[in-house]
């Protein structure tokens, strides 16, 4: 399917990214979600590998 069958959806999740990545404090919200992804990721790797288990 083409982005042409959703014409309602992609105009407006264009300008939302557009937006997003204009502003500041979005850019800072996304990358301390990144940063807090990777170190709960790096927790439950320690984890399952300290404690044998897998979850």
């Amino acid at each position: 399917m083409s982005l042409q069958h959703f014409p309602t959806l992609e105009i407006p999740m264009l300008s939302f990214f557009r937006r997003l990545m204009a502003d500041d404090k979005a850019a800072t919200t996304i990358e301390y979600t990144l940063i807090a992804s990777l170190i709960a990721v790096a927790a439950i790797t320690a984890i399952s590998t300290v404690s044998g288990k897998g979850l």
